[in-house]
This record gives C-alpha cells, sequence and structure tokens, in this order.
C-alpha cells in the first residue's frame, strides 16, 4: 500500500505564481515594440481598413500592418487608461521563431 501526500499548499502557489509569470512574460514578448518600450500611441486609432490595391506590393501590405498594430495598440494597450475602451480587434498569434526571423530581417535591410 503506497501512501501519497497532499502537494503542501505553498508549493501549489508558487507554482501557480511561477506559471502565471511565465504567462505574463510570454505575452510581453508578443506585444509589440511601441508598448514594450512605452512610446508613445495615439489616443484616437486610427483605421486600419483600407484596401491593399496591390496584394503583391511589400510596402503597401507593410502599411496596412502597421496601421492594425497601431489600431490594436491603442485600443487593446492605452498609454492613458480609458474608462470604457472598445474591444481591439483580434490579432493572430505569430510564432516566436517567425517573430525573431522578421527582426533579424529588418536590423539586415537597415543595416544595407
Amino acid at each position: 500500500y503506497k501512501l501519497e501526500l497532499e502537494p503542501d499548499a505553498a508549493e501549489v502557489a508558487a507554482a501557480k505564481k511561477r506559471e502565471q509569470q511565465r504567462l505574463e512574460e510570454e505575452n510581453w514578448k508578443r506585444q509589440t515594440q511601441a508598448v514594450q518600450r512605452g512610446l508613445p500611441r495615439p489616443h484616437q486609432p486610427p483605421s486600419y481598413e483600407t484596401e491593399v490595391r496591390d496584394p503583391r506590393d511589400p510596402e503597401e501590405l507593410l502599411e496596412k500592418e502597421k496601421l492594425l498594430l497601431v489600431h490594436y495598440d491603442a485600443l487593446a494597450n492605452p498609454k492613458v487608461p480609458k474608462k470604457k475602451a472598445r474591444a481591439p480587434p483580434p490579432l493572430e498569434a505569430e510564432d516566436p521563431e517567425v517573430l525573431e526571423e522578421a527582426r533579424r530581417l529588418l536590423h539586415k535591410q537597415l543595416e544595407d
């Protein structure tokens, strides 16, 4: 007969706290650089619902993506908390490796 002991409440609480901190850190890493660095963001979000005239034009696609991120940040992470904020549009969760590759390519392009 094997006797199993209940886990200590302090250990359970500490494990929950560590998991919560890990999740918060993951979420923080997914935030835009403007939010991470505490940069100013607009109080009124710009409209991100513009039509892309040429879906092959990377500049146009980047502009649309930029507007979407600024719009999202203005609603989800206002610099000054509002009393009543609209719900931000949903963002697709990107793989951290894809984001890191995008950062690397961006830095490489800026260096050239």
